[in-house]
């Protein structure tokens, strides 16, 4: 089944600016091909970091004209995540794209303060899940990058992901902060904690939060009426919001695997969005985190 984003088509005229995107550890032909779709649908406009040689090989190979595309050479990895660095901070992109490189030193590149990369919120990875049959899509975090679980961590984390939410129209988005329980127990400490944190974002315009819930209520509503609870989320939920980083890693990668899930992932809170892919990702879903990033970066320019 095609992604929702190539269903609908991304609308661009030709005068609307294209991200101009670096992409580090592009001398593979995955990388490049996803490159190449993307390009065509208008999403990004590539600056390729890595082997120069190799990346004008497999492009010529693939019948992929990168004449006219600035190929900056790198001996190694770290050479190349340290180019996208400079690319950033003097201006000369405004997105980032991971291609086939280590995810540590990739984001130890972006997250290092003397890189000055930051903004004041925290960095946090979301995921956007086209499920097959469904009629909206579904929104994951942190399934990649924040470990520790506090409640200033995790109510930044669902911050960063509600003004995502918002941001692409989604006015009034249906959060769900999950634990192992509705109720709240020191027996299951991440219950109490978030309590804490759904309380507080209760205090933002235009959500519906509900937390602690169980990840049942979150997605049935017969789990709802079976359980006798009340909730306004059940069964209509646009944002996941996952207590630590296993459970929404492991629930994420069983969608993917076992239910045919396209899986689109950038990190926020950095000061360009960043496309941030895996080796096990295949060219839908590279193209689907480009998409994702442009209409994050396009939300941002307006």
């Amino acid at each position: 089944m095609a992604p929702r984003f190539l269903l609908l088509k991304y609308l661009l005229m030709s005068q609307i600016f294209i991200p101009r995107t670096a992409v580090v550890g592009a001398h593979t032909k995955l990388v490049l091909e996803s490159v190449k779709h993307a390009e065509s649908n208008s999403l990004i406009d590539a600056v390729l970091i890595g082997n120069g040689e190799k990346i004008k090989k497999i492009a010529r190979d693939m019948d992929f004209d990168v004449a006219n595309k600035i190929i900056i050479d790198a001996k190694n990895d770290e050479e190349g995540v340290k180019k996208m660095v400079e690319l950033i901070k003097d201006g000369s992109v405004e997105m980032v794209m991971k291609g086939c490189i280590s995810s540590d030193l990739f984001l130890n590149q972006l997250l290092a303060s003397k890189n000055g990369l930051k903004t004041n919120r925290r960095a946090s990875h979301i995921f956007r899940l086209d499920l097959p049959g469904s009629k909206k899509d579904l929104y994951v975090t942190d399934a990649v990058l924040n470990v520790e679980t506090t409640e200033e961590v995790l109510y930044e984390i669902a911050n960063n992901a509600i003004e995502i939410l918002q941001s692409l129209d989604i006015k009034k988005p249906k959060i769900a902060v999950l634990s192992a329980t509705e109720k709240i127990t020191t027996s299951v400490p991440s219950s109490t904690i978030i309590d804490s944190v759904v309380m507080k974002l209760r205090n933002k315009k235009n959500v519906v939060v509900e937390g602690p819930v169980a990840l049942d209520v979150a997605l049935s509503k017969d789990a709802v009426l079976e359980k006798g609870i009340k909730s306004k989320v059940a069964g209509e939920i646009d944002l996941l919001v996952f207590p630590n980083i296993e459970a929404g890693n492991i629930f994420y990668k069983a969608l993917v695997f076992y239910v045919g899930a396209t899986p689109a992932g950038i990190v926020t809170g950095l000061k360009v969005p960043v496309i941030l892919t895996s080796r096990a990702d295949t060219i839908e879903a590279r193209v689907a985190s480009c998409y994702f990033a442009r209409q994050v970066f396009s939300a941002k320019m307006q």
